[in-house]
């Protein structure tokens, strides 16, 4: 190996994320389309598997499925109001089938949760998650209904888990946000002091000017 040789990589994994944050920012309805597939996906499976169910409980299902992922598409506006609507849905679901659903839905509701809402709906949310991880955890330990307390353990630990990773994201983005702002303040006083300089400098001049003619005359 030769002594100097540059072996940093080509890909540049920050530079690809601010090229897909920024992609993703023109598109923001492409973007919405997306998620609400991503809900959607995992319940037209769930409703796939009850094929040999009987009729009427496939039919709850396939009307069910909509309900758990269009939502979606309003968590920016409306996070808690999103989340409700999924949440329910996904959970008459598993109350009325015979397989339960897919919770994609609810940590995707989750996250726009911790990324839009305000903060004590934020908070809300990340307390019935820790909740619901505890009585999981408690299910499991004290072995009552163990399908019924891994469920909650899962639901409760992932949204736990995607309600921090949001947090995270709004966090970053106030801080982006911040420092663009603190950036046009700084280019603001920086015209101000230019147009303060220049306006000195004229008043100089005129000035000058004035006491020449004075003496002139």
């Amino acid at each position: 190996m030769h002594e100097g040789c540059d072996l940093t990589p080509s890909f540049n994994a920050q530079r690809l994320v601010g090229r897909l944050r920024t992609w993703m920012s023109a598109r923001p309805r492409l973007v919405d389309a997306l998620v609400v597939a991503a809900g959607l996906i995992p319940a037209v499976i769930t409703a796939f598997t009850l094929a040999g169910s009987p009729a009427p409980w496939l039919w709850i299902g396939l009307v069910l499925i909509p309900i758990q992922a269009l939502p979606l598409w309003w968590r920016r506006s409306h996070p808690i109001v999103t989340l409700a609507v999924v949440t329910a849905a996904v959970m008459l679901q598993n109350v009325l089938l015979p397989r339960p659903a897919a919770g994609a839905s609810i940590l995707l509701g989750v996250y726009a949760v911790a990324v839009n809402a305000r903060p004590r709906e934020r908070q809300l949310v990340a307390s019935i998650a820790g909740v619901v991880l505890f009585a999981g955890v408690l299910g499991i330990l004290v072995a009552y209904n163990r399908s019924l307390s891994a469920g909650a353990l899962g639901l409760g630990g992932g949204s736990l888990i995607t309600w921090l990773i949001g947090d995270f994201i709004r966090g970053r983005r106030r801080t982006a946000f911040e420092m663009e702002a603190q950036r046009h303040r700084a280019q603001l006083e920086a015209a101000e002091s230019e147009r303060k300089r220049i306006a000195r400098e004229l008043h100089d001049v005129v000035a000058h000017n004035v006491s020449v003619m004075a003496l002139t005359a």
